[in-house]
């Protein structure tokens, strides 16, 4: 269900199914750290009520912008005798999400509610929120695979699961790019061992005979490991786009999105917060002390891969964005210039 935005919805609509629902408990448990900036969110109401207005609203700016477009196009169509773009297609009935799902709900409904708020163009805020959406579907594929695995959380994130990022043109010697390969591997490793963890599902989800679960599997790798590659690689999250090595990163148009969507607009925090922000929503590990976090449970390596890394790649795209207000040598800021 994750290629189209059945997932999304559902995940969406659960966490929302209660007046006056408190915000997940895994991230009220957590504020005295990472999550403090939800502290003053007592419900999900609001975000709710916020949420929807922004979207009617974004909808119907975006109309007026490519609406006569849309009706070109349509009335081509129906100029040819065409009823529909794709004649073939097939209904599907409503499915379900885990109620557990309601933390990266959570992350996902605050994150799009900021880039809807923000004074941008309804096209740059689509725009955004189709990254938005695919980078959701990628932590939602490891946030479930975690809890199949039964990891524990992370120190500073909840999701037990966690990405390294290097810079995009990081050379081949270099010991942050050897760390994120390595720390790729093991997402791709759990993402394969969560569907082979039979004892996780009931016994009537899984074909007994050995012919029907092995085409079970294969299709649960197309909705796993290879989704994850896919719409990695075509967002430019996971690079390069052919061959071995593969890697998370975060180009410019990613750095420009975390930044949209983890900022407030008219917000600024410090960039040692913003790197504490980027770890605690999606497992994105830049800095060293959150890749010290990261690369806990892959075993006594993990102190001296993490003082390999540096972070002045992202800082770098930060600067060129025009998001990075440096205080001093020590300090710098992260701002979104966007009002709200």
């Amino acid at each position: 269900m994750a290629r189209g935005g059945e997932l999304l919805y559902l995940q969406l609509a659960s966490m929302f199914n209660a007046e006056g629902r408190a915000i997940p408990a895994t991230l009220r448990d957590k504020t005295k750290g990472t999550y403090t900036h939800f502290d003053e969110i007592e419900s999900t109401d609001e975000l709710r009520a916020n949420l929807q207005q922004r979207l009617k609203a974004l909808l119907q700016e975006s109309d007026h912008a490519v609406g006569a477009i849309g009706d070109f196009v349509q009335n081509a169509f129906h100029a040819v005798g065409v009823d529909s773009e794709y004649p073939n297609s097939k209904t599907a009935t409503l499915g379900w999400v885990p109620r557990e799902t309601e933390t990266e709900a959570f992350l996902f409904a605050w994150e799009a509610e900021n880039i809807c708020r923000a004074q941008r163009s309804g096209l740059q805020k689509i725009s955004l929120l189709k990254d938005l959406c695919v980078l959701h579907v990628m932590r939602s594929l490891c946030f479930q695979s975690a809890r199949v695995m039964e990891l524990d959380s992370l120190k500073g994130f909840v999701g037990g699961y966690s990405w390294v990022a290097c810079a995009v043109d990081a050379a081949t010697l270099n010991a942050g790019k050897k760390t994120a390969i390595n720390a790729y591997d093991a997402v791709e490793n759990l993402l394969y061992r969560s569907l082979r963890n039979f004892g996780a599902y009931s016994p009537e989800s899984v074909p007994s005979e050995d012919s029907k679960k092995q085409s079970w599997l294969d299709k649960g790798d197309d909705n796993t490991i290879r989704l994850f590659r896919k719409i990695g690689k075509q967002i430019g999250v996971i690079v390069p786009r052919k061959g071995q090595g593969m890697r998370i990163t975060l180009p410019s148009h990613i750095v420009r999105l975390l930044v949209a969507a983890l900022i407030p607009p008219g917000k600024r925090i410090r960039l040692d917060a913003f790197y504490q922000r980027i770890f605690g929503h999606y497992g994105i590990a830049i800095e060293r002390e959150a890749a010290e976090a990261a690369l806990s449970p892959y075993g006594i390596q993990q102190a001296t891969d993490a003082f390999g890394l540096d972070s002045t790649w992202f800082e770098e795209e930060l600067r060129r964005g025009g998001y990075l207000i440096p205080l001093s040598d020590a300090v710098s800021l992260v701002c979104n210039p966007y009002k709200g």
